[in-house]
């Protein structure tokens, strides 16, 4: 006999649950940004940083934020959202910066290693530098750690960059500076004063180990710097104020695209 199929009970739960709706109202979906954010920095973010993080007006962002049409960002929400979930993500990954940071996939695989550069990134004074075969992992270890620095609040993040880094999201208050242009850099590097206790980050600026300002700088701030160097006589290190690391980056295959940091003490 054929058996009857059961109709499931009022109260049982579904294997499929319906999705949670996401804020519709774009004054609603910044906030609801504004507080993902916060959450994800351990602190609450206001106007001021976010002004900072989007170069737009604290004004501009406190009217967006109280119902200020933002009609841009609505037309290409109602677009997106007819696409195919897969090309939904395909194409925000396409179009959002690369943003470095020690909860990266890169990096956060080696969980002891990412810890280690927490706190070594908290250092208050000294000089770290960076070194790997190729320009991508310098870069993205150097933007990475100040990055998690600058969004947790810890310290004061200022640097100066040569690696043509437009189309990565960096820290606000790190200058970049067109590698084919010497005179807007040596503008900003004769203007360069890094406050006291900050992270100092210089990329990719062809600096002698001899500048007298990184000596002068690691003194009073952590001064993280990375370029094409090959390891330099370690009395030439040593004559620099501590404390100091080496840090090697090198690309790994499993995890697809991860970095593997190894931290020495100099």
């Amino acid at each position: 006999m054929a058996t009857k199929p059961r109709n499931p009970k009022p109260n049982q739960p579904s294997h499929h649950p319906e999705p949670v709706s996401a804020p519709r109202d774009p004054a609603a979906r910044l906030r609801h940004l504004k507080q993902l954010l916060s959450l994800t920095a351990g602190r609450t973010l206001g106007v001021t940083e976010l002004s900072q993080l989007s170069g737009r007006a604290e004004g501009t962002i406190e009217n967006w934020l109280e119902g200020e049409p933002m009609q841009q960002v609505d037309f290409i929400f109602r677009l997106l959202e007819r696409l195919p979930v897969r090309q939904q993500e395909e194409w925000w990954q396409n179009h959002v910066r690369l943003h470095p940071s020690l909860t990266h996939p890169r990096l956060a695989h080696d969980p002891l290693v990412a810890h280690q550069l927490q706190t070594l990134s908290a250092q208050p004074t000294g000089l770290t530098v960076i070194q790997a075969a190729t320009m991508f992992p310098r870069a993205f270890l150097l933007m990475a750690l100040g990055n998690s620095a600058w969004l947790t609040g810890a310290r004061r993040v200022i640097g100066l960059d040569r690696h043509g880094l437009a189309h990565w999201a960096i820290p606000p208050q790190v200058q970049c500076v067109p590698a084919q242009m010497p005179a807007p850099f040596q503008k900003a590097w004769a203007e360069f004063r890094p406050p006291v206790g900050s992270l100092v980050l210089l990329g990719g600026l062809g600096l002698a180990w001899n500048t007298p300002e990184l000596a002068h700088w690691a003194r009073t701030a952590h001064v993280v710097i990375t370029d094409h160097f090959t390891k330099p006589q370690p009395e030439l290190l040593r004559a620099l104020p501590g404390p100091r690391h080496w840090l090697t980056v090198t690309p790994v295959r499993d995890p697809a695209e991860a970095l593997r940091v190894t931290i020495h003490a100099v």
